[in-house]
């Protein structure tokens, strides 16, 4: 049996909200290399595509650069490239639907290219060159479940295709965002099939939530702050918070009576934008480490641990629940084709196909982040 993989940080840190520590990835033939982070809500490899800093920067050496993408055959690239891989195989443009519940537009081509992590190659897995900057820095996908483009095509994930592949034990995975502000710069950790044990406290484990699209939801109880202009304070009255952790996103989308809390205890003016639910994003995960397990139905939630100790990484075993489990087996991401005409589309759905139709926690849509 496989053990868990632990992948490297790439010494790289990107981003235009913010400093975060990356991945790196390589897809096509010949190999493309990127910078990516970590995306809890994905169940794939995101990509920026060539052509969006051919439009934002008209081919600027530095857009690419900025979004993590590494200079391709001794060039600088703009983004991916799928008419440069000879493996490319294109299943045509869809819609962002990751993006829709934060109201981030763009479509994004799919297809099948290789893709290589470590020292192993994974042949036709699904890549998705997006169009958007509001994801600014490519992403992989953590999340088990299935993409369906048609009634004839689909996908397994990412994290699927590992475990399917032998690379590693389960569909499990523990994860820790970095913090460059602590000490001179902590990259990340992300460990596939287990966790880093050195770098989890006392965890507090909750349940994974059976709409999958909310997976790693959690109630938000308290906020405490120091040092504001009126000493320490606790940010959250009498709201009733329930919000996933979705690394996909840096900020924290909370209710707008919470962002005048802060607004007023720090002299802040926040950036009003309606969203559709609320959120922990990945700014949560640089103080925290995750570790989630699909199989057993749980994951937990820790305070990061800052020691300078070797990581001691542990395996976490395939569970047989995994299969007789109806939200994991009875979902998928259903990708909606992009619409003729429209250039900036965000539309796609999370739909139940074999398990229950319990409804998920509904959040309320008066948010800010």
């Amino acid at each position: 049996m496989a053990g868990a993989l632990s992948l490297a940080a790439s010494g790289g840190w990107f981003g235009n909200d913010g400093s975060w520590s990356t991945f790196l990835v390589h897809v096509g033939s010949p190999p493309q290399t990127f910078n990516v982070l970590p995306a809890t809500q994905a169940a794939n490899i995101w990509l920026p595509i060539a052509d969006e800093c051919m439009r934002l920067q008209n081919g600027s050496a530095s857009c690419g650069n900025s979004r993590g993408v590494t200079p391709f055959q001794q060039r600088p690239s703009p983004g991916f490239q799928a008419n440069m891989s000879s493996t490319w195989k294109t299943i045509g443009l869809y819609e962002l639907g990751m993006g829709r519940i934060h109201e981030i537009n763009g479509n994004g081509l799919q297809g099948f290219d290789s893709v290589e992590l470590n020292d192993f190659t994974m042949e036709g897995q699904a890549i998705t060159a997006y169009a958007s900057p509001g994801f600014w820095i490519g992403q992989m996908g953590l999340s088990p479940l299935p993409l369906n483009f048609s009634e004839t095509i689909s996908s397994p994930s990412l994290m699927s295709a590992l475990k399917d592949e032998g690379h590693i034990p389960s569909l499990s995975y523990g994860y820790q965002a970095g913090a460059s502000y602590r000490k001179t710069r902590i990259p990340a950790s992300l460990v596939l099939g287990g966790y880093d044990l050195s770098r989890s406290s006392e965890p507090l484990t909750v349940d994974i939530n059976s709409d999958l699209s909310k997976a790693l939801t959690v109630g938000l109880q308290d906020i405490i702050v120091t040092d504001s202009l009126n000493g320490t304070l606790s940010m959250v009255d009498n709201e009733r918070i329930l919000a996933p952790i979705d690394s996909s996103i840096p900020d924290m989308w909370l209710p707008k009576s919470v962002c005048d809390r802060f607004e007023s205890a720090f002299g802040l003016e926040y950036h009003e934008r309606s969203g559709s639910q609320y959120a922990i994003g990945r700014a949560f995960l640089q103080e925290a480490y995750i570790g989630v397990d699909f199989e057993a139905g749980t994951f937990n939630v820790s305070a990061a641990k800052w020691d300078d100790v070797k990581p001691e990484i542990v395996t976490i075993s395939a569970h047989d629940a995994l299969y007789s489990t109806p939200q994991l087996a009875g979902m998928a991401f259903h990708e909606l084709p992009a619409k003729h005409g429209d250039s900036e589309l965000w539309e796609a759905e999370m739909i139940p196909e074999l398990g229950s139709n319990e409804c998920a926690h509904e959040l309320h849509p008066d948010c800010v982040r």
